[in-house]
């Protein structure tokens, strides 16, 4: 499964590296961190999952989310969006984005991997 993260926080982007690189079955394509990259490599690689932080640069409020929530959803129907974040959110909130999980850069390594599982096997029902 090929992996994309956008996070525009370095430190952080550097530490989620790490984890996913530990996580078997799982590559990093490639780490963006504005919009206009974003869609550069989402257009060029095609991940499987995109890790995308919820304030990225360029992302400031929730009808430009709403937009390139959409734009994503056209150039890769089948990618699987999983929402950084460092503040709550609640399900309506997700349901709103249609975005596929939400996880918090503080919670562990073991919770983005069991994230990542879910989704592959998701992934794999719907190739088959």
């Amino acid at each position: 499964m090929q992996i994309l993260l956008a996070d525009d926080q370095l430190h952080l982007s550097g530490t989620m590296q790490l984890w996913l690189e530990q996580i078997p079955g799982f590559a990093l394509a490639g780490v963006v961190t504005d919009v206009p990259a974003l869609l550069s490599q989402v257009q060029s690689f095609h991940p499987d999952i995109l890790l995308l932080d919820w304030k990225l640069a360029g992302l400031n409020d929730s009808e430009r989310r709403q937009q390139l929530l959409g734009q994503l959803h056209h150039l890769v129907p089948t990618m699987r969006i999983v929402l950084l974040t460092t503040e709550p959110v609640s399900l309506r909130q997700a349901q709103k984005y249609q975005v596929d999980a939400f996880v918090s850069k503080s919670d562990s390594p073991d919770y983005l991997a069991q994230v990542l599982r879910r989704l592959r096997e998701v992934i794999t029902e719907t190739h088959e």
